[in-house]
């Protein structure tokens, strides 16, 4: 039988998932990774050791958005072990990938947000001329993602208007939560001296959902 699984990274799904499995039924495994920050995530072993498991997972299909929006540059953050190829649409040094996991500090994951991801992505930015989209993605649109587009706007807008690009940003994306060590990063290198920290900390923690929907930022003067 096939068997779909929602929430297939969490406590019960994955042992739902090893009974059935073990009872010689398909797997398709269904997660947004919202909130999965293991350092080394319990499928990767299940799926290696356990052939010949058949499973997929589903995300949000990003070809949809290109196709949508049809955008000039990619920016993909994702865990290493997640990272996607440049689709159809983006040409492949309009793409940055950037390898890393979703945690608030640099103890709970293998790979957390650094300083060079936070360099990497500010160059990228720079190299973007606005003339079509940029498109910002994650796995669920609520932190990595929202980071990104934080510092991106407050690079492009200059400095002490921080606590308005934030403010912008919670109008337009109630579920917006960027990651703070990406911002944090970010403050140092652009030289904030705490401003772009607090102006994330002054729209707060926003709406709590599994995933967050597509959202657009302008980069005109009236955010």
């Amino acid at each position: 039988m096939r068997v779909m699984i929602s929430g297939f990274a969490g406590f019960i799904g994955r042992h739902f998932a090893k009974r059935l499995h073990a009872d010689g039924h398909e797997i398709i495994g269904v997660d947004n990774f919202c909130g999965a920050h293991y350092p080394k995530p319990w499928w990767h072993d299940f799926l290696k050791h356990d052939a010949p498991l058949q499973h997929r997972f589903y995300n949000e299909d990003i070809r949809s958005y290109i196709k949508r929006h049809k955008p000039s540059h990619l920016m993909t953050l994702l865990s290493p072990g997640h990272m996607i190829e440049t689709p159809e649409g983006i040409q492949p040094g309009r793409h940055l990938r950037l390898g890393l996991n979703d945690v608030s500090t640099t103890e709970l994951a293998e790979d957390p947000p650094n300083e060079k991801h936070v360099d990497e992505l500010i160059r990228f930015g720079r190299s973007w001329d606005a003339k079509a989209p940029m498109l910002i993605h994650c796995w669920a649109g609520i932190s990595r993602s929202m980071a990104a587009a934080y510092i991106v706007l407050c690079d492009r807008f200059g400095p002490f208007r921080e606590k308005e690009i934030a403010k912008s940003m919670r109008a337009r994306a109630p579920h917006a939560y960027p990651n703070p060590l990406l911002v944090e990063y970010a403050d140092k290198a652009l030289g904030r001296n705490g401003r772009m920290i607090l102006g994330i900390e002054s729209i707060g923690r926003g709406t709590i959902v599994a995933e967050g929907q597509i959202v657009e930022l302008p980069l005109s003067d009236e955010l």
